[in-house]
């Protein structure tokens, strides 16, 4: 406990920051990594809770993108802010980020991202209760023929759920050996949300994503197109493509 109550202490005293060092620097790269260790520090010490392994002041589910950010600068450069994984991993659970199942797979990307840099298994494993909670309670044949419904009490098929569920296969399926699957389990899952979301209306005639489909019609509800769902698809597809040698898929992308 004593190096997150020091971290903390950085926040509450207000310490000035000393950007001379950072500024007279004349590596980019170093610039801006000394930049990313002030900001990832001010971070933790302002806003990460330590009880409660939550953050303040955002919405939950905003929590697996704020690890994965940390997680991305870690693995460029260390930081005494890595203990927040640990941290996080032993106060929440696999609904850290909600029960909806897009709030979920935020976290789901978070740890595949955590373990990356921090190759503790149990990591892995979170990520992998996250990905089969979602598959099996989610994924529905009835409503628009196919995939994942928004939230376990609404039949809604969104684009964020379903393109979170793309990009969370394929970020998986390089440890399908490593979690006991079979070579192409999380590749099928994969090819069976791409499938279902491409015949979907959800893709307008600009090439932007919608936010979902009319729950009545099945056709595109013409609703906002959300800057994440015209990002998030975009490594799910290119992942894909990489790993069915299919060029076309790096066009739509």
């Amino acid at each position: 406990m004593i190096l997150p109550l020091f971290i903390s202490l950085i926040c509450l005293l207000f310490v000035p920051l000393d950007t001379r060092s950072i500024i007279n620097n004349t590596s980019s790269i170093t610039v801006a990594l000394n930049w990313a260790d002030v900001t990832a520090t001010r971070l933790v010490a302002c806003y990460y809770h330590n009880l409660t392994g939550h953050w303040k002041r955002e919405e939950p589910w905003q929590g697996g993108n704020t690890l994965e950010s940390l997680a991305n600068f870690l693995a460029l450069q260390n930081s005494p802010v890595k203990y927040v994984f640990e941290h996080t991993f032993a106060r929440t659970d696999i609904f850290a980020g909600g029960t909806c199942f897009d709030d979920m797979q935020w976290y789901l990307l978070a740890w595949i991202e955590i373990y990356e840099i921090d190759p503790k298994i149990k990591y892995l494993h979170r990520a992998e209760l996250i990905f089969e909670t979602v598959s099996k309670l989610a994924w529905d044949s009835i409503v628009c023929t196919g995939g994942l419904r928004w939230c376990p009490t609404r039949p809604y098929k969104n684009a964020i759920t379903n393109e979170l569920f793309l990009t969370s296969s394929m970020r998986l399926h390089p440890y399908a050996s490593l979690l006991r699957k079979p070579l192409s389990y999380y590749l099928d899952w994969a090819l069976k949300e791409w499938h279902w979301f491409e015949q979907t209306t959800m893709i307008n005639n600009n090439y932007l994503i919608n936010d979902g489909l009319n729950d009545d019609t099945c056709l595109n509800n013409n609703q906002t197109t959300w800057t994440y769902n015209q990002g998030v698809i975009l490594s799910g597809l290119a992942m894909l493509a990489n790993a069915t040698n299919n060029a076309t898929l790096l066009t739509i992308a």
